[in-house]
């Protein structure tokens, strides 16, 4: 019984589709969609006015895609950093992807694209020099 159990954990843990297994492009913010930098800007901008510095994980430009996330880690117990690991989940429209929790954030969508940070160190001044990953939906492969 409990070998069942386990086996079902580690299904579900393993159902995600990876995105580091799949090409991205480093861009600069000036090539990011205008839609995508103004985002950030006001993002980092709001982050230094604000008392807490909390931004949210993640941001949709696209208004007919859910999305949202969540993080897997030490503070989750280790039954599911063992199973699931330290990363990112982004679920798009209850479509599962995870990326390892060594990144920048916020995760912003636009046109089916997932863009974020390639630093934790973003702030409202470095925001324009900073380099940001961006993982094409539309190419993975099915």
């Amino acid at each position: 019984m409990i070998l069942i159990i386990l086996s079902a954990l580690l299904w579900f843990a393993t159902k995600a589709t990876n995105l580091e297994k799949y090409e991205s492009r480093l861009v600069a913010f000036e090539d990011l969609p205008p839609e995508v930098g103004l985002k950030y800007l006001k993002v980092y901008q709001a982050t230094e006015s604000s008392a807490d510095g909390n931004i949210l994980d993640c941001y949709s430009l696209d208004a007919d895609i859910d999305f949202t996330h969540e993080y897997t880690g030490m503070d989750d117990g280790l039954l599911v950093l063992l199973l699931r690991g330290p990363n990112h989940h982004l679920y798009l429209n209850n479509k599962h992807f995870k990326i390892k929790s060594n990144q920048g954030m916020p995760f912003i969508l636009k046109n089916n694209k997932i863009y974020f940070p390639d630093s934790y160190s973003v702030t409202g001044s470095t925001v324009q020099k900073t380099k940001y990953f961006e993982f094409d939906l539309d190419r993975l492969k099915k």
